[in-house]
């Protein structure tokens, strides 16, 4: 089982003891006492994150068999995108914003010592992936090789880092969900044309923010603090040698997937705005693939 993480209430207590510091932030207070402490409520401090997984796996597929594809949309996979990708980016905001005042260690150099996830949110969030990760691969062999690929990268990557005990290593990069929540509402037939075109905006903003421009960037500083610390004492303590190759040769491979699926989607959005392709037309995955090929 992963080690434990800090509860809000012992955050907050250390944010109000703390007088010679500033005052912790409005939204970084919000995030404590709204959803953390609600997680830690419901035992995710402690709970054991396989059991997450297994849950997660349950719930969506739950989902997927009830509601499937209804008006266009995979329910499952939009559910799941909502709760891990504006978890992570609650999560990625106290990283950046209080980790330091609350514990006297930023981030991301506190992910890399012994010191176990930030928050019961930090925690939970890559068992949940992992447990969605197993439908994503299964519903990815059915549309593209590059998709099949995302699902066992994703799946790889949550496993490992559940399983050493350091997901809050990961937690950071799945604000890459934020841009699915908008692919995974791209085919919907409830939406005008109007409103269809503004959610694909939408997806391109989303996935240039979230997957092509913080995700890597993190990963250079995550990258840099875990090259300077596997050397010491307090990195030996917890992780194996196995942690820094691991996370860089991962971390290649998502960021250059990204960068590929972001070139096509310039390509599509490219022949949208010039009429070659209408705006409601080829919006399932594979159709991305298919009419690159024509372009060639």
């Amino acid at each position: 089982m992963a080690s434990s993480s800090l509860t809000a209430s012992e955050l907050l207590q250390r944010a109000d003891e703390a007088q010679s510091s500033p005052p912790l932030d409005y939204g970084s207070r919000q995030i404590l006492q709204g959803v953390v402490t609600l997680l830690d409520d419901w035992n995710c401090a402690t709970i054991n994150l396989n059991v997450v997984a297994a849950i997660a796996l349950v719930v969506l597929t739950f989902l997927r068999f009830t509601l499937g594809k209804r008006n266009g949309v995979d329910w499952y996979s939009l559910a799941h995108s909502l709760v891990t990708g504006w978890g992570s980016v609650l999560a990625l905001y106290l990283d950046e914003a209080a980790s330091e005042q609350l514990t006297g260690i930023p981030e991301p150099l506190r992910a890399c010592q012994c010191h176990g996830p930030l928050t019961s949110l930090h925690r939970i969030i890559p068992a949940i992936t992992m447990g969605f990760s197993i439908l994503d691969l299964l519903d990815g062999a059915t549309i593209g090789i590059d998709f099949a690929l995302h699902g066992c990268f994703t799946f790889v990557v949550m496993v490992f880092y559940v399983q050493t005990n350091v997901p809050q290593i990961v937690t950071p990069f799945i604000v890459m969900e934020m841009s699915t929540i908008h692919l995974g509402l791209i085919r919907a037939d409830f939406f005008s044309k109007t409103a269809s075109f503004v959610n694909q905006c939408l997806f391109a903003f989303m996935f240039f923010i979230f997957r092509v421009v913080i995700p890597p960037t993190y990963y250079v500083r995550l990258m840099m603090v875990m090259w300077r610390e596997s050397s010491k004492d307090s990195y030996k303590a917890c992780h194996g040698p196995f942690l820094f190759p691991f996370t860089m040769m991962l971390g290649l491979c998502f960021h250059s997937l990204n960068g590929f699926w972001f070139y096509k989607l310039i390509r599509k959005m490219k022949r949208k705005l010039s009429g070659q392709e209408g705006i409601q037309a080829n919006n399932d995955l594979s159709a991305t693939t298919r009419e690159d090929k024509k372009d060639k």
